[in-house]
């Protein structure tokens, strides 16, 4: 099952995204879900495309809360599986608060939808589905802390898987008789819940976990290459769409702060250069080549200098060639990698107080979150002598 937000929004002026979810749907198809109910990032490209997506996944999708633009429902809103003998009736609910969190401008999908509050329209299915059957688990895209109270308010659900950003637990949390799953973000675990019936088939124990899908688990082949077909062909698509942005990039610098690279700053700090090379933030960018995900403007920011403004790093820069004096286009190889300006600000700043002169725990945490860099720790960060402080 799949509380949603297998999706992926695409920043403005990316392509790609839609794509990359449907690619993400129909590969979670071959797990062979029972049911999952959508999350934001896939109401975020509209009905039209939610239906895709629904297709693509190959399952029962329901929602109790969710209605189309004229209040019709767009899903049904239960679903009733049998596995070995116990029946499992299965809901859905989606956050109407976190969809419309999304900033309007880029919701495609922002006038496509009602919602009807969420608990109350548990309620009754939710006690329908305790006569109907042997367990009640609810996919509530609601955060931890909005699934907890529907624990505590809806009488009658068993088990809650929790989505949008439920944070990671290794094993179940409860609420009363309630087991919450807590699986963590972006697909980094697998969590497996296990029910024990007693004869007349009621709950008398139950075991949890949610497991790191790491190296541990061998990578099936066919997948990955099908995987690697598909972003070969996404990152030719970025680069196609990066040409076209490329001189209208190289035109807006004007009069004004520029980034200007690690090789100006050197020039006066070499000894503090000499260790940043030879670190990681100085290899950032072949981080990102080596998953071909070079082109990937949800990824870049956090593997070079710059990223976002036209003075920075651009993944296709227009240029007249020094030598033919012919135009050409390649990307802004002086700003790959985290460089110095990605801490301390434009090097034009230098010197006034615009400039950052000391890098604090909450800068690093910008790229080093929980969903990207789980273990990192600033301090370790700064005794093995990632940066002078």
């Amino acid at each position: 099952m799949d509380a949603g937000d297998f999706g992926i929004q695409k920043p403005p002026g990316s392509v790609g995204g839609l794509e990359t979810s449907l690619f993400m749907a129909s590969g979670l198809a071959r797990l062979k879900y029972d049911a999952w109910t959508p999350g934001e990032n896939e109401l975020y490209y509209g009905a039209a495309n939610l239906a895709k997506f629904a297709e693509a996944m190959a399952c029962d999708a329901v929602s109790a809360n969710l209605m189309d633009k004229d209040g019709k429902p767009i899903f049904k809103d239960r679903t009733i599986k049998t596995v070995g003998g116990v029946k499992i009736g299965i809901t859905g609910v989606t956050s109407k608060t976190i969809f419309e969190g999304v900033p309007v401008q880029n919701n495609i999908g922002a006038n496509d939808y009602q919602f009807l509050d969420a608990i109350e329209s548990l309620k009754p299915i939710v006690s329908a589905l305790e006569k109907e059957t042997d367990v009640v688990v609810v996919l509530a895209h609601l955060g931890a802390g909005d699934a907890r109270r529907l624990a505590e308010e809806v009488p009658g659900i068993d088990a809650i898987i929790a989505g949008h950003r439920p944070g990671y637990m290794p094993s179940p949390d409860r609420v009363g008789d309630v087991v919450i799953m807590r699986a963590g973000d972006r697909g980094q675990y697998g969590a497996k819940l296990a029910l024990t019936f007693d004869t007349t088939k009621k709950i008398i124990d139950y075991k949890g976990s949610a497991d790191a899908l790491n190296e541990s688990y061998p990578a099936d082949a066919a997948v990955g290459n099908e995987v690697q077909k598909f972003l070969d062909g996404m990152a030719k698509t970025e680069a196609d769409a990066a040409r076209e942005r490329a001189i209208t990039n190289s035109t807006a610098q004007g009069n004004k702060d520029k980034f200007l690279g690690t090789d100006v700053c050197a020039r006066c700090h070499s000894d503090i250069y000499t260790q940043w090379a030879k670190g990681p933030h100085a290899a950032a960018f072949q981080t990102l080549v080596s998953a071909n995900k070079q082109t990937d403007r949800s990824c870049i920011s956090c593997h070079v200098t710059g990223w976002g403004d036209p003075t920075g790093y651009q993944t296709l820069v227009y240029r007249t060639d020094t030598v033919t004096g012919k135009p050409d286009t390649t990307d802004a190889v002086e700003f790959r990698n985290v460089q110095c300006e990605s801490c301390h600000g434009k090097g034009t700043l230098h010197g006034s107080p615009g400039m950052i002169t000391k890098v604090t725990e909450e800068a690093c945490l910008t790229c080093h979150d929980k969903a990207n860099d789980p273990n990192f720790d600033f301090n370790k960060a700064i005794a093995a002598g990632l940066h002078h402080r």
